[in-house]
């Protein structure tokens, strides 16, 4: 009799217990589990046009190439580096040039200096005016040809900064403008003009049939 109650006892508890887990609702599955994570990291991943455009203006084509335009972003690259070699070449024109005009302006002194030495009192005397002597030798034709070349040299360093702070300028926005349009069907188009300009482009495709 004992264990007929016994055995019922059991089976009351297991009976009870069963309706509550049954109401206990079922674990997501697995995948909707690790999905959001994976949606987190690619969201955070993503790249601002800002930091894109600051990229581009740290180092040459980083930016067009963190939004997947590598295209573009050669060119910059290309276009950058050869603006930064022909002004480091400038530059290094330019200090030759001046250490020839130095040298030429000190020969024509030297010379100067050696009439007024050995004809002070011919030749010499007009040269003794600090005013004359410095006209003779600004008159030189050597000390002008230098000069010449020096004044040409520093307007091609000139150009050169400027076409290069101009590069720099436009790679950052096109990285900046990449980065919003990086779905978008729009192509940004550069060319070499015949006076040895820049021209740039933006092509926005339109659907004919609207």
């Amino acid at each position: 009799m004992r264990r007929a109650r016994f055995c019922a006892f059991v089976l009351l508890v297991i009976a009870a217990a069963t309706p509550l887990r049954a109401q206990q609702p079922p674990p997501p599955p697995p995948d909707t589990v690790l999905a959001l994570p994976d949606t987190v990291l690619t969201d955070s991943a993503g790249i601002t046009p800002r930091t894109a455009m600051i990229r581009s203006w740290l180092l040459p084509g980083w930016g067009q190439a963190s939004v997947g335009t590598y295209t573009r972003g050669a060119f910059f690259v290309a276009a950058q580096g050869g603006s930064w070699y022909m002004l480091v070449k400038t530059l290094a024109k330019l200090s030759e040039a001046r250490n020839t005009e130095r040298v030429r302006v000190d020969w024509v002194s030297d010379s100067l200096r050696a009439i007024i030495a050995n004809d002070p009192d011919g030749a010499g005397k007009e040269l003794s005016d600090p005013v004359r002597f410095q006209e003779i030798v600004d008159e030189d034709a050597r000390v002008v040809a230098a000069r010449s070349l020096v004044s040409s040299r520093s307007q091609q360093r000139q150009d050169w900064i400027t076409g290069t702070l101009f590069l720099t300028l436009v790679s950052g926005l096109d990285a900046f403008v990449a980065a919003h349009l990086a779905d978008a069907p729009v192509s940004v188009e550069t060319a070499v003009t015949p006076d040895r300009g820049l021209r740039l482009g933006v092509r926005f495709p339109l659907d004919r049939r609207r």
